[in-house]
């Protein structure tokens, strides 16, 4: 990691907290507060490409000041892919979307995302707005942008040998959630 110093370069940020070791490849590394002048909080996903092991964790925390990993979703049968966060719900805390990339041991068959509600720093899975997510593909690459006072949620996927498929969800403005 670089720390930018306003425009006049960038030094590498030498601290203990990125010396940990991960047993698992990170697949997306995202920085996140709770809440202003909270620690700072990297979220790691976290892939079971191979170990195909669908009981550890698709996404690791790691607390910027603390020593300890924690465990921050449960496993998941598709190896994480890329991470990407937005108040999605309107309501000043940042939902998780964590893409699917790819079925350990079937490739190419689609595979599902998700998207977490964060309550309280504690992210939840929001069932009802991952439906639309079931089996879209094998997710490369996610973003949301917010242009207009909504978050858009924009991501390529392919699969079983498909071109690749972008797609985009909005989030809707009565705070019932993303549509498609």
């Amino acid at each position: 990691m670089f720390l930018n110093h306003a425009g006049k370069g960038f030094t590498p940020l030498n601290t203990p907290d990125l010396d940990r070791i991960l047993t698992r490849s990170q697949t997306t590394v995202l920085g996140w507060r709770q809440q202003q002048g909270d620690a700072a909080t990297l979220l790691a996903g976290s892939s079971n490409y191979q170990d195909a092991s669908p009981s550890s964790s698709s996404v690791v925390a790691l607390p910027l000041g603390s020593s300890t990993n924690t465990p921050s979703l449960a496993g998941a049968e598709e190896s994480t892919g890329p991470l990407t966060m937005a108040d999605l719900y309107g309501v000043g805390t940042l939902a998780l979307f964590v893409g699917g990339r790819v079925s350990p041991g079937h490739f190419p068959n689609a595979v599902s995302s998700k998207i977490y509600r964060n309550h309280n720093g504690t992210f939840e899975l929001d069932s009802e707005n991952s439906k639309v997510l079931d089996h879209v593909g094998m997710v490369s690459g996610a973003m949301f942008s917010d242009l207009d006072g909504m978050a858009h949620l924009t991501c390529c996927s392919h699969a079983n040998g498909a071109r690749s498929n972008c797609f985009e969800m909005t989030a809707a403005t009565s705070n019932r959630g993303i549509h498609q």
